[in-house]
């Protein structure tokens, strides 16, 4: 007899067509559910950190029997050099950044030898330091770390997805005079924050579980081929020198609202984060809306130092009476 041969069967053309298409299958059905996996750990790490920064504020309150002012040096629509500074480095000891905080507290105070009273908060020692507790995981643009300056060159620069609530109706409308409704200087705003504020936990009236504390923003990189003054610069969340409310925000439209943040230093030319160049032609207005990338809404923290997520679909009625600390409204299910 002879021995026959063994021969081995490998896959046909159509079958290994068919394998392929069914992995691809599962892939396209396994990636989204990874995407969304990934997106509610980096919404839950942001949450965490707005909480973390409540009870800093909480903490400051505690020490100084009064909530940091959301801005000190100038007015809300002050611009260009000078100490203008916010919450943010006034909280730098509780959120524990005490070292940056002993390299700055001298220029807050004033007493180094020889400075300069237009001297820029931007230029002091431990200004260009990152924060990460300041940077939401899900901004693309949480990581900017420079900005254009006058000149055309960039320098490093510090910026934060973080505001602080400043009101119901932010900076806008005529001068503060008699019983105005809005002020563009920002020294009277409804809000917990605004320019040269001393709020106590007996001025919010609402109650803690009823008033906004601090909510999210969304980071712009500054654009090096455009000039300074022509929509290069965007100062959105920016730390140090607050040319306008850079870490203040305002409920006079919606989370993820389509209407432009103002500013004098903003990009106009993102649509994703629109914004508009203020000039003082008219009322000064400078604001800055909350938003974020977390689909349908922004995270924000409660003055009762709670945090949760806000619809941008919130009745803007709601939103606003939120955002005010003492307007005595009823606020319904948000």
């Amino acid at each position: 007899m002879r021995a026959g041969s063994a021969h081995q069967r490998g896959f046909t053309l159509i079958e290994l067509l068919v394998v392929i298409a069914i992995i691809a299958v599962l892939v396209s059905l396994l990636l989204p559910a990874v995407q969304q996996a990934r997106e509610a750990a980096r919404r839950s790490q942001c949450k965490n950190q707005l909480k973390q920064l409540a009870v800093a504020l909480h903490n400051y309150l505690e020490t100084h029997s009064v909530f940091p002012p959301g801005k000190v040096g100038g007015t809300l629509q002050s611009a260009g050099a000078g100490t203008q500074i916010g919450w943010i480095p006034l909280l730098l000891p509780f959120i524990e950044q005490s070292g940056i905080y002993q390299q700055v507290a001298p220029y807050m105070d004033g007493t180094v030898p020889g400075q300069s009273s237009s001297s820029s908060p931007s230029t002091w020692p431990g200004a260009k330091t990152e924060i990460s507790l300041l940077k939401c995981p899900s901004d693309p643009n949480a990581g900017k770390k420079s900005g254009l300056t006058t000149t055309g060159t960039m320098t490093g620069r510090v910026f934060s997805n973080y505001a602080a609530c400043m009101g119901s109706n932010g900076s806008n409308g005529p001068p503060a005079t008699g019983t105005a409704v809005y002020d563009h200087l920002g020294l009277r705003l409804d809000g917990m924050f605004y320019v040269r504020s001393k709020i106590k936990m007996r001025d919010v009236t609402d109650g803690s579980s009823n008033t906004l504390m601090l909510g999210e923003i969304r980071i712009v990189p500054d654009r090096p081929d455009l000039a300074y003054t022509a929509g290069g610069a965007d100062f959105r969340g920016y730390i140090w020198n607050m040319e306008g409310p850079t870490i203040l925000f305002t409920a006079l439209n919606p989370p993820n609202t389509r209407v432009g943040d103002r500013l004098w230093n903003i990009r106009t030319d993102d649509l994703t984060v629109p914004g508009i160049q203020a000039t003082c032609s008219a009322d000064c207005a400078t604001r800055i809306h909350a938003r974020s990338t977390h689909t349908g809404g922004v995270q924000v923290a409660l003055a009762d130092g709670s945090a949760r997520f806000i619809s941008e679909n919130i009745a803007l009625t709601t939103y606003q009476n939120l955002a005010s600390r003492n307007d005595g409204n009823p606020i319904g299910e948000f």
